[in-house]
């Protein structure tokens, strides 16, 4: 079980997501959450497992209890030499989701997507 596949859900119940079938993840940390409004925000390292890489950040959101996602925001998309963006944690206050995840080379990162609940 890697970190972050498990998502408490309103209903006292919970979901596994199962990384290699559904998100393209390369066998790393990632984090969920489920909105307010009830959709679940998951952050994730986009890659097929063979890659073995962590430069991709993607943010991507389930209607469906994760059995299909939508990619909302790429918030890294180098793929060079020692570049890895990877230990996604995601936070909601309000209208906003703060996403904190480290930059092998900078420290740490924190960015903020304004949601939007049409």
């Amino acid at each position: 079980l890697i970190e972050g596949t498990v998502v408490p859900l309103g209903d006292n119940a919970s979901l596994e997501l199962l990384q290699k079938n559904i998100l393209p993840n390369p066998n790393s940390k990632m984090h969920s959450i489920q909105l307010s409004n009830g959709m679940l925000l998951a952050a994730y390292n986009h890659h097929k497992y063979k890659l073995r890489q962590r430069s991709n950040l993607f943010i991507s959101t389930s209607a469906d209890r994760g059995k299909t996602w939508q990619v909302v925001a790429k918030l890294e998309q180098k793929f060079a030499p020692l570049t890895m963006h990877h230990y996604p944690t995601l936070l909601q206050a309000g209208c906003k989701v703060y996403v904190v995840y480290s930059d092998h080379m900078h420290g740490i990162r924190i960015a903020t997507l304004k949601l939007d609940f049409k």
